[in-house]
């Protein structure tokens, strides 16, 4: 929205006083919403969705900047190497149909019964007394897995 931060002080060195101006949306990532806000800018690569996003600045710098993959044109990942290598992924956007399911390794999502927008690979994880703490199934469309973890 435009919004700046000013930023005044002396310096004491070089004996003058100064401004600073910044643009808000530079300093801080204010439309970025995820759970563990200190994983954002800590030096490593946090590569899954929503850190991953142009809200978040690619994990705070830390991760790439997303890139097509060959044979995958829609699929943009900072981190390929976890694609297609034996173990599903089940977070987005690898579980996901522009990245053919992590390549392979997830089975399609598929609605869980009672609860509309739900979509996971796994559906019987969901209410099995066991907090699966990952996106989808630790998530309000999947009644926080089925009622296995606590609310936010």
């Amino acid at each position: 929205d435009g919004s700046k931060i000013f930023i005044d002080g002396f310096d004491s060195n070089k004996n003058y006083g100064f401004v600073k101006a910044y643009i808000v949306k530079e300093l801080f990532y204010d439309e970025c919403i995820v759970p563990n806000t200190e994983e954002i800018g800590n030096g490593s690569c946090y590569g899954i969705d929503p850190y991953i996003s142009l809200d978040c600045g690619y994990d705070g710098e830390d991760c790439g900047i997303p890139k097509a993959l060959p044979g995958l044109p829609d699929c943009l990942l900072s981190n390929p190497s976890f694609l297609g290598d034996g173990a599903c992924n089940e977070f987005l956007p690898f579980n996901s149909k522009e990245c053919n399911f992590d390549n392979g390794d997830c089975a399609e999502p598929t609605a869980v019964e009672g609860y509309l927008n739900c979509f996971v690979s796994n559906p019987e994880w969901i209410g099995n007394g066991r907090c699966d703490q990952g996106f989808p199934y630790n998530s309000f469309d999947c009644g926080f897995d089925g009622g296995d973890c606590s609310l936010p």
